[in-house]
């Protein structure tokens, strides 16, 4: 497998677009204008794994100060329950340095408690706050979710900063969304 840091002028950026899209819920992504504008942040990276030159998942991160915030991961789905997923997680878990977070799902649904026990395996921690990510723009709405976080579980200080920072460099808020 292979790891490419993408770029708007990127040969893979359309494939793992396309993953991008049939992965996640309309709520839980933004456009592609959107993506173009938040590719060309310094703290933003969008990779494309790929297997024998196809691309096979993504893996998009936001790296802060005192943590990286992995916003959405995601493997293609006929290559899913493959081992896949875990091998990119763990590859990138590996040389950190700082705590990871994630937010998923609420554990209500089968895949959302798939989800929930991939993260576990791969050595997340499920964290008891509320957690509710912002609407990605004006026509999508907020959703209510959980932050993990690998290695510990935050101090309710910490996910308060994190949550801060989060809602306002990846989503754009002017102060931290607590309600919906």
């Amino acid at each position: 497998m292979e790891l490419e840091k993408l770029r708007l002028d990127s040969r893979l950026l359309p494939k793992v677009w396309k993953i991008y899209e049939a992965a996640f819920p309309e709520d839980e992504k933004r456009s592609e204008g959107t993506q173009a504008k938040v590719m060309r942040l310094p703290n933003y990276s969008i990779y494309a794994i790929s297997k024998d030159e196809e691309a096979i998942a993504l893996l998009a991160v936001w790296e802060f100060e005192n943590f990286v915030f992995i916003e959405h991961i995601a493997v293609k789905e006929h290559m899913r329950n493959s081992g896949f997923g875990t091998k990119i997680l763990r590859g990138f878990l590996e040389p950190a340095t700082k705590l990871v977070l994630c937010a998923i799902d609420l554990p209500k649904t089968a895949i959302a408690k798939r989800r929930l026990g991939f993260f576990t395996r791969c050595g997340f921690r499920l964290n008891e706050f509320d957690y509710i990510q912002p609407a990605y723009s004006t026509e999508k709405k907020p959703v209510q979710m959980k932050i993990m976080s690998c290695p510990g579980l935050l101090t309710p200080k910490d996910f308060e900063k994190a949550r801060e920072e989060i809602h306002l460099k990846v989503y754009g808020c002017e102060t931290p969304v607590t309600e919906i």
